[in-house]
Order: structure tokens, then sequence, then C-alpha cells
């Protein structure tokens, strides 16, 4: 017959060890989500941006840009 405790030091080290493992991985899915849906947010200026460099560009004219322009700041 084994004794009561007898893998109680090593069961305990590596239950602590095993949830420090599981905070860290839980942390680390955390930053990596917040940081993928930040980067991944378009920005509010961005169709903007967009309109102003076609504009630039001459690859639309102004009657196109200014239509473009209301309808943009309507939404």
């Amino acid at each position: 017959m084994m004794p009561y405790d007898y893998f109680g030091n090593e069961r305990a080290f590596f239950s602590f060890m095993l949830a420090i493992l599981l905070c860290v991985a839980v942390i680390w899915l955390i930053v990596w989500f917040v940081e993928t849906r930040i980067v991944n947010t378009p920005k509010s200026n961005a169709s903007r941006e967009i309109l102003e460099k076609r504009y630039a560009k001459g690859e639309i004219t102004k009657r196109e840009y200014e239509r473009m322009r209301r309808d943009l700041s309507r939404t």
C-alpha cells in the first residue's frame, strides 16, 4: 500500500505550473484577439482619402468627386 502523499509534492507542483501556463495562454489569446481586431478595423476617413487620391490622379471628374463626397458624408 502506498503512502497517502506519495505523489503529493510533484502533483502540486505540476498542477501549479499547468495553472500558470493556462493563465498565460488565455492572456495571450485575449491580447492577440484585440490586436487583430484593431489592426483590421478600417479607419473612418479611409474612404474619403481614397476618393481624394482618385480625384487627384484624375481618375474621376469633379462632378463625380462631389457626388461621391456627398454620399460619403451621409453615411
